[in-house]
């Protein structure tokens, strides 16, 4: 062998050493993994509404949600929107006790409320959530560990509206019973 013929070896560039698989997530996946439980239903639904009106997709979202508008509290803190669930429950709390005599309507009108608007504002604060960690973070990676943290659901959220369900109702016959003693 001689010189030359070594050069040329030496000169050809040895091969790239493979790169590790990338992760490439899209919108629909992050969201299918954000919602956990369940998601087909509300991937179904907001594909209806993105199909309508794809610039403003909740504007014409319309759906009914039975878990949201019979149990209220449990499904939303077990979808973690604490928030939410806290302020319409306080909310109707208020007005019962503002409005006693109108209790049962106002309980069955925020239950239809509920009802009607559930399923859009948590899809709306599950994008809004999805958008605001793809914005703080720095790898596609570092999405994901973020939305497991913060997506999916929360038993004991659900578990917890429960016992404030109960312990609420036990509390309102509680009164109720009094207040009939106190009458007679």
């Amino acid at each position: 062998m001689s010189f030359e013929q070594l050069n040329e070896i030496l000169a050809v560039p040895p091969p790239p050493l493979p790169t590790a698989e990338r992760l490439v997530v899209d919108d629909d996946f992050l969201l299918r993994r954000f919602i956990g439980p369940n998601a087909d239903h509300y991937i179904a639904i907001y594909n209806t509404a993105r199909a309508k009106n794809p610039d403003q997709p909740f504007g014409a979202m319309r759906s009914w949600s039975w878990p949201a508008a019979l149990w209220f509290l449990p499904w939303a803190l077990y979808r973690k929107m604490w928030l939410f669930g806290g302020s319409v429950t306080i909310a109707g709390i208020i007005l019962s006790l503002l409005f006693p005599s109108a209790g049962t309507a106002m309980g069955i009108g925020l239950a239809v409320a509920t009802g009607f608007i559930s399923n859009r504002t948590y899809l709306q604060l599950t994008v809004r959530k999805i958008a605001k960690l793809k914005a703080i973070s720095d790898s596609e990676e570092d999405v994901l560990a973020r939305l497991d943290r913060a997506g999916d659901v929360s038993s004991f959220g659900a578990w917890f509206g429960v016992v404030v369900l109960v312990c609420a109702s036990l509390i309102a016959a509680v009164s109720g019973y009094n207040a009939g003693l106190n009458q007679n």
